[in-house]
């Protein structure tokens, strides 16, 4: 896993795709960071990894200005808990 993957809160590309984890007992998350118009707030939304790819990519095509987030954390992190960023 490159450093960029394992920093809270970066931003990259929408079609940056998601990094395997770096060991055993660790998931990727996926955070998406959407905002539709220039100067427009983004919100975020927590995605589980195991969601399905291919929605997941058609979601993000038709949000040009999209970025995605990527986290890497314990597998047994509760996914009611948004991590830190």
């Amino acid at each position: 896993m490159t450093e960029p993957f394992t920093q809270w809160g970066v931003a990259l590309p929408a079609t940056t795709p998601r990094p395997a984890p770096s060991r055993p007992g660790m998931i990727v998350h996926m955070m998406r960071d959407v905002t539709r118009h220039a100067g427009e707030p983004a919100w975020y939304r927590f995605i589980d990894a195991a969601c399905d790819e291919e929605k997941e990519a058609t979601a993000l095509a038709q949000m040009p200005l999209a970025t995605v987030r990527y986290v890497e954390m314990s597998d047994d992190w509760p996914l009611d808990v948004m991590p830190p960023y």
